[in-house]
């Protein structure tokens, strides 16, 4: 008997620490914390972060070609060496003239009978002497033949290759006399009287290049010649591979070194606050959130202390090639939510994933 009841109390005593580990198992789940979601966002008007800041990038050629024939034929005439300089018009290369002379001969020869024939055919067929229908069977005889004559012409002047503009020769594709096929690179013409370089500019700073200014390049190869350079393209689109905005800029060639496509180098500007700027940014279009329902358009700003996020009201103007404008509700130095903002939620704590590009 005291062997059952022994048993009963241990099974009893089970049940409850049981029920107790289930608890507290079941409370340890509800106030599991809530991990930070990560997002890409920008500190606006954070022109220090800016300013001093190097950007590297490439030269390219101001212009630049690959030379070919639209016509095929063997090559007799190829008078450019590589590194030569040729002015617009040059020869760079010539094919054997007869074929293309003896077709144009051929053509003309053809055009001269069927526009005699048309010419004898119009004089014939207001007296009745001829049908409509013959005449006009001589007519379209003359279309096909002149355009035959013109084809010819053209063939002829294509055999010649000159220079587009003035460049220099920096790789040369065939031999002399080599049999040549259409569209078969020639030369590659180079034009760097002026100079380009492409910088890969990251979203925390592309609103800040339309108001740039005093931009200049060191390339590593010539160290201490500082070049002025002005924005020549902004692209409104990221790079789907480094998620970057291509920018291009331009640059006169120095005079005392030369600057050559493929060299590396650094760019540097300057942004300046005024009154009239010192509330107003530029924000991508990826951060604006617009409720139907409100009206209203709001983004997202991240506390940077706490890096929970609100919703912040604001004021938009007129969309820019790097985004749109915000004329009211955001203050500089303010972290501005641009990717991931339809998934948040007041108070959310969040990672910064790009907060080194700032």
């Amino acid at each position: 008997m005291r062997k059952l009841v022994s048993s009963r109390v241990y099974y009893f005593i089970l049940l409850i620490v049981s029920a107790f580990g289930i608890s507290c198992s079941q409370n340890d789940k509800n106030h599991t914390p809530r991990q930070t979601r990560p997002v890409k966002a920008i500190q606006i008007g954070n022109t220090n972060a800016f300013n001093g800041r190097a950007f590297p990038g490439r030269a390219r050629a101001f212009q630049q070609v690959n030379l070919s024939f639209n016509v095929s034929g063997s090559l007799i005439e190829l008078p450019v060496k590589i590194g030569d300089n040729v002015k617009k018009g040059s020869l760079i290369a010539k094919l054997d003239p007869l074929e293309f002379e003896a077709k144009l001969q051929s053509a003309q020869a053809e055009f001269t009978r069927d526009q005699q024939n048309f010419l004898r055919a119009q004089a014939l067929v207001g007296k009745g002497h001829i049908s409509k229908a013959d005449y006009d069977l001589l007519k379209a005889k003359l279309g096909v033949s002149k355009a035959n004559q013109d084809l010819a012409e053209k063939s002829l002047k294509d055999s010649v290759l000159k220079a587009p503009f003035d460049g220099k020769i920096s790789t040369l594709y065939v031999e002399n006399y080599q049999t040549i096929a259409s569209k078969q690179n020639i030369a590659r013409l180079l034009d760097t009287s002026q100079i380009e370089m492409v910088l890969q500019m990251p979203e925390g700073v592309i609103s800040y290049i339309p108001n740039v200014k005093d931009i200049v390049v060191h390339f590593d190869s010539f160290p201490n010649v500082a070049i002025p350079a002005q924005i020549k393209e902004i692209s409104n689109e990221a790079s789907p591979e480094t998620r970057t905005y291509p920018v291009t800029l331009i640059m006169q060639q120095p005079k005392d070194v030369e600057i050559l496509p493929g060299m590396a180098g650094k760019a540097t500007g300057h942004i300046e606050q005024t009154k009239n700027t010192q509330n107003k940014f530029t924000i991508p279009s990826s951060a604006v959130v617009t409720t139907d329902s409100e009206k209203k358009t709001y983004v997202w700003i991240i506390n940077p202390k706490t890096y929970q996020v609100h919703r912040c009201q604001i004021q938009i103007g007129e969309l820019t090639p790097t985004g749109i404008s915000v004329i009211k509700g955001l203050h500089a130095g303010e972290w501005v939510v641009t990717a991931g903002i339809h998934s948040l939620e007041e108070g959310e704590k969040v990672t910064i994933l790009n907060e080194q590009d700032n």
